[in-house]
């Protein structure tokens, strides 16, 4: 399967925080117990603040997923937090679209991903999963490492250096 990341474009962006924050509200919903209208314009506004010149926020790094065949079927959103060790980055959204999901297709751009973060000179990756997720597996596959675990979520790490 021939996957390849690019940069998202500024039409790409809108449809990505539309179906992103749709689906982090579906999960918040699932350990809240809150209303999804509140979940949703909850994270709509925390995101105004946290990429205030959205897809330009400096920090920050917006990534579309494409094969040959299809384009745009994917997103990720990486982010350098300040509370992260130096040369560090948090993957803050991985997203397959459903029809594409099950195929190898997450599993090469997360492998292009940490090429690509790897030739930006950053050597540690984190991110976040609810326990449940079957894509927690396949991070796990990838050699990520559980550092931090609760009742729903594990915080996830691999080093780039290997």
């Amino acid at each position: 399967m021939d996957v390849t990341l690019r940069n998202m474009t500024q039409e790409e962006y809108p449809i990505w925080i539309d179906v992103s924050t749709k689906q982090q509200a579906l999960d918040r919903c699932s350990i809240s117990q809150k209303h999804f209208d509140e979940e949703y314009k909850n994270l709509l506004d925390m995101l105004r603040k946290f990429l205030p010149d959205h897809q330009k926020t400096k920090g920050h790094i917006f990534l579309s997923i494409d094969t040959l065949e299809d384009k745009n079927i994917g997103y990720v959103w990486c982010a350098e937090l300040p509370d992260l060790p130096n040369q560090s980055i948090f993957i803050m959204d991985i997203h397959i679209l459903k029809d594409f999901r099950s195929r190898g297709i997450g599993r090469i751009a997360l492998q292009k991903v940490h090429n690509l973060l790897k030739d930006a000179g950053f050597r540690m990756v984190f991110l976040s999963v609810l326990n449940q997720n079957y894509a927690k597996k396949l991070y796990a596959s990838l050699g990520y490492v559980v550092i931090r675990e609760n009742e729903f979520t594990s915080t996830m790490s691999i080093s780039l250096l290997d």
